[in-house]
């Protein structure tokens, strides 16, 4: 699980649209959670993988990424098909044209399966509401 969330952030550092939506099951779902813990105000903002390849290959476009990640827990489910995952995360976003740089602090839950073989993430909730201590 280590290894999906450290190929994850590779695949955001190098641009790579195909690499980061490889990682993510068809039926994706992301959120926002806006820094808050409470359900009712979470945003789904992708609520399909081929939505997520769209905004992605969009974005990356101009924009490059750096993503300091850590992983802070992980679990497998005793059937060993699902995990959870928590990261702590610095993203920091440059772009082509001009010279903002975008940096943010935050904490990520991540939910994978597997059938067999490899994992996929197929739920991600960015910006959890836990205090960035």
């Amino acid at each position: 699980l280590t290894e999906l969330l450290k190929a994850e952030e590779e695949s955001w550092e190098q641009g790579s649209t195909g690499a980061i939506v490889g990682l993510y099951a068809e039926k994706l779902a992301a959120y926002n959670n806006g820094n808050k813990v409470e359900p009712q105000s979470w945003k789904i903002i992708f609520g399909h993988r081929e939505d997520w390849e769209s905004w992605l290959t969009k974005r990356l476009r101009h924009a490059m990424y750096e993503i300091d990640r850590n992983v802070v827990y992980t679990t497998v489910g005793a059937d060993g098909q699902e995990a959870i995952a928590v990261t702590r995360e610095t993203v920091t976003t440059k772009y082509d044209k001009g010279p903002a740089i975008h940096s943010l602090d935050r904490y990520v839950l991540w939910l994978a399966s597997r059938k067999s073989g490899s994992w996929r993430i197929s739920q991600v909730f960015f910006d959890i509401g836990l205090s960035k201590q």
